[in-house]
């Protein structure tokens, strides 16, 4: 086997695939190349003794899932760099010419002296040719800092500043990495390091008492000790530039762990450099007490921005804040020193998950303390991972679970944070599953006992039942994967059942063929209990409600008068939810008490206020209305507002699109004053439906 037909195994365990025209549109092979992949797949199961894959009469491909999971497992394991030798598994992806040149370049990177082009050849497994050819490449597309330099007599070096060479090898090892490309060839170039790689980071884990993702650690080993390798070039006193991080406790330890425990007389060592890879990567848990008050206030203005953009009430802004210091302190460091960063899938499940999209939105318009605290521009890889962030922390924490007869944990690579986020939308695919925690590889070992399967976005070793899943998957990959848990774990009930209801069936006729029944009777349970689940799954969906949608009857007042004041705005604007009975007398009163304040923060952008509280203070029932003026109302802070909006809030997830739906329309004051135009209710719904139908907001009921 090699590196393709180990991507098209692990497609078909990922996505559940089960004939060749679902597997052709994910891989894109052709049909030759498929058959001749399964053909490799099931020589290599026939090798370990495992069931192979078979194709019914139908075109179905029959096959045990756990049999290709211990295969998968298997290759991924045997795929180690074996020194003096290229293994077989490992060649394939270096066809690839940019993972290829991606890899020499590492190579030239992390190596202590130059390069020759024979070194190259021997460690990349290429002919000298492609060696001059990827070369001549390598040269154009280095950016102008760096200058590749040619020596016949000693090689291949790249020169630039040392803070320059470290974020380019930071930069070419993500990629190859979030690529899938095979990085463990590379553990040559350290192996005398190898030892104290793996205890440096545990002893510097243990100091600070937290503990990396999954990801979060792979790297960290290959990156410390790719660093420890290139240092090698330099002697003492070579060291030219400071990330100024010296005062930190982080510094002091990695410091005093190196010059204890790592051999390095003649070596520069940067010491910041490391630091700042440790600061840098993503933790799972971290109980260290950060006192960074700097970053500590940040955090806190960001909170408050956020909740002022999206409504959403955080009764205990502290408690908030300090989570997210743990995760958002690794960003900081990233974007303040621009270290590139990238996480695979991250886009995709921003794009895909309605509440982190809507989140995105909010985050956008929140970042601004952040960024004048680094006087950068927030890269959009990071404002994803923020979003991510606080839709995880708001948004997780408030779903209720209800009694259930199976419990499941979910493992992610990626993280804590990324693993709940997987485990919302397997919520919504298993609403009878009960997800008890969310884990990486290192901390799974604390759930299994207590848990019926294991979803995972990679192969385990686990005597549990595993699912292994991608982090984000289409409406045809989760059907795919509910159809089999159901199977999987519906076959002793469905069993039962058919046989109950046989025995029925044959009291009142003859039943000619038992066998064919009882077949028939058990795939119409199955389908049955899977558009169940479906229908469950629908009306969660539906419960995402639009402004639109969320405005009460006769709730659009329009008002042309000059002497309105903003209290008399504020009583007419709440007049339509008095009378249909959303919120009730004391609910107004909060809310003129709120508004009176010139530090209120219950406003969108320039012209838009959404005034609204916490549910307890009055709400009966979720709701919304609309005041539109065409001369502006005055409120407190000097503030003209053209459009009021008083917001009855139930659960989160009910009113997020909607204040998401508020919040593009508060940036387009071109459209703002087409509604200002308007002279009747209809012509307002008609405007703001056109509105959103040009967003892509709406829902089909309105197109």
């Amino acid at each position: 086997m090699n590196t393709k037909d180990l991507k098209l195994l692990e497609t078909i365990v990922r996505s559940h695939v089960t004939n060749s025209q679902q597997l052709k549109s994910l891989v894109h092979f052709s049909t030759r190349q498929i058959t001749y992949s399964i053909k490799k797949i099931n020589d290599e199961l026939s090798l370990h003794g495992l069931s192979l894959i078979k194709r019914s009469n139908s075109g179905e491909w029959l096959y045990e899932a756990n049999d290709l999971q211990k295969l998968l497992i298997y290759m991924n394991q045997a795929m180690v760099f074996k020194e003096g030798a290229i293994p077989e598994y490992i060649n394939d992806d270096l066809a690839y010419s940019e993972i290829r040149r991606y890899s020499e370049l590492l190579f030239i990177l992390a190596n202590p002296k130059k390069v020759t082009t024979q070194e190259i050849m021997a460690f990349i497994g290429i002919s000298k040719n492609t060696a001059r050819n990827d070369f001549s490449k390598i040269k154009k597309e280095l950016p102008p800092d760096y200058t590749l330099i040619f020596d016949p007599q000693n090689g291949y070096m790249i020169e630039s500043s040392m803070a320059k060479l470290h974020t380019l090898l930071l930069e070419v090892f993500n990629y190859l990495f979030e690529r899938h490309a095979t990085v463990n060839r590379f553990e040559s170039l350290f192996s005398e390091e190898r030892e104290f790689v793996g205890f440096f980071i545990h002893t510097y884990e243990q100091t600070f008492k937290l503990k990396f993702s999954d990801n979060s650690l792979t790297k960290l080993y290959y990156l410390i000790g790719l660093s420890l390798s290139s240092f090698k070039r330099r002697t003492k006193g070579q060291i030219d530039f400071s990330y100024d991080l010296q005062e930190l406790d982080e510094f002091q330890m990695i410091r005093s762990c190196i010059d204890q425990h790592y051999q390095h007389a003649e070596i520069a060592i940067d010491y910041e450099w490391l630091t700042l890879l440790f600061l840098s990567f993503n933790t799972i848990s971290n109980e260290f007490e950060i006192l960074d008050s700097r970053i500590y206030q940040v955090i806190m203005e960001m909170i408050t921005l956020f909740q002022s953009k999206s409504a959403i009430r955080i009764s205990n802004k502290e408690e908030l804040t300090n989570r997210l210091m743990n995760h958002l302190r690794p960003a900081i460091y990233r974007i303040r020193y621009e270290l590139p960063f990238e996480i695979d899938d991250l886009a995709e499940i921003v794009k895909e998950n309605h509440e982190v999209s809507a989140v995105l939105n909010f985050v956008k318009e929140s970042i601004v303390p952040l960024e004048a605290f680094l006087r950068k521009t927030i890269p959009e890889t990071e404002l994803y991972l923020i979003s991510v962030y606080f839709c995880s922390e708001l948004l997780n924490s408030s779903i209720i679970e209800t009694p259930v007869r199976k419990k499941a944990i979910v493992v992610c690579s990626n993280g804590l944070i990324m693993a709940n986020v997987m485990a919302k939308t397997l919520k919504e695919i298993f609403p009878d599953i009960q997800f008890v925690a969310s884990s990486s590889v290192r901390e799974m070992d604390k759930f299994v006992e207590d848990v019926d399967l294991i979803f995972s976005n990679q192969p385990l070793k686990s005597e549990i039942p595993l699912y292994i899943i991608q982090p984000i998957m289409n409406e045809e990959e989760k059907n795919r994967l509910r159809n089999r848990v159901l199977i999987d774990f519906s076959t002793n009930n469905i069993s039962k059942e058919t046989r109950n209801l046989t025995e029925i069936i044959k009291r009142y006729s003859a039943v000619q063929n038992e066998e064919s029944l009882q077949t028939d009777i058990e795939r119409f349970l199955i389908n049955y209990a899977n558009s169940l689940i479906y229908l469950d799954r629908q009306s969660k969906q539906a419960q995402k409600i639009s402004f639109v949608e969320l405005l009460v009857s006769e709730g659009i007042i329009l008002v042309s008068t000059k002497q309105l004041t903003w209290q008399n705005a504020m009583e007419l604007s709440c007049q339509p939810l008095l009378k249909e009975q959303v919120i009730n007398q004391n609910y107004q009163t909060i809310l003129m008490s709120q508004m009176a304040d010139e530090e209120a923060y219950y406003f969108l952008n320039n012209r838009i206020a959404i005034p609204h509280s916490s549910p307890e203070n009055g709400v009966i029932k979720g709701g919304c209305s609309l005041l539109i003026s065409v001369d502006p109302i005055i409120f407190p802070g000097n503030r003209p507002i053209h459009f009021i909006s008083p917001f009855a809030i139930g659960k989160k997830e009910n009113y997020l699109l909607a204040i998401n739906q508020l919040l593009q329309l508060s940036k387009d004051e071109e459209y703002q004053q087409e509604i200002l135009l308007c002279t009747t209710e209809d012509e307002v719904r008609k405007k703001i439906k056109n509105f959103l139908r040009r967003k892509q907001y709406v829902n089909n009921e309105f197109s």
